[in-house]
């Protein structure tokens, strides 16, 4: 079952998300004080690399984090809970683009000036 071997792979799957985003909240807090100078780790993953936008950006993000009751995925539940456990401490902080709200405002402003014209 691909499913359980992608979990299970020591250089894919949670266990390398978890690692990624370990380094990515510690890149993003080192950053906070200082100019961003260190590399942060996006790329170390496929689901960072998918989230770059959304970690530590100018977004809201929700993450759910989705366990089995089975003993079976007793592991697979465990690495879950560590990766959202790590993926909580992620601090998004969210603001209006004023250039985008600016650029809206003018279109809206010549759209309604042509069409009064």
């Amino acid at each position: 079952d691909r499913s359980l071997r992608e979990g299970s792979e020591p250089e894919g799957g949670i266990n390398s998300s978890q690692s990624t985003v370990n380094s990515t909240r510690s890149s993003r807090q080192s950053n906070l004080s200082t100019v961003p100078t260190v590399h942060i780790p996006y790329r170390n993953s496929k689901l960072t690399w998918l989230l770059s936008d959304s970690l530590g950006g100018n977004a809201r993000t929700t993450m759910i984090a989705t366990i089995s009751p089975c003993y079976a995925q007793y592991n697979e539940t465990l690495n879950t809970l560590r990766y959202a456990q790590q993926a909580k401490l992620i601090v998004n902080q969210p603001r209006i683009n004023e250039a985008s709200l600016m650029h809206i405002s003018e279109r809206i402003s010549t759209n309604l000036f042509l069409t009064f014209i």
